[in-house]
């Protein structure tokens, strides 16, 4: 049984740190 939604723990960041992969917003709060 494979889990499509897996909450991988990559290192990256909700678009706060420039140096760090942007992260998919799905796990990030809604900014608008």
């Amino acid at each position: 049984m494979h889990k499509k939604k897996v909450k991988a723990r990559k290192k990256c960041t909700c678009g706060k740190s420039k140096n760090m992969p942007y992260c998919d917003g799905s796990h990030c709060p809604k900014k608008k």
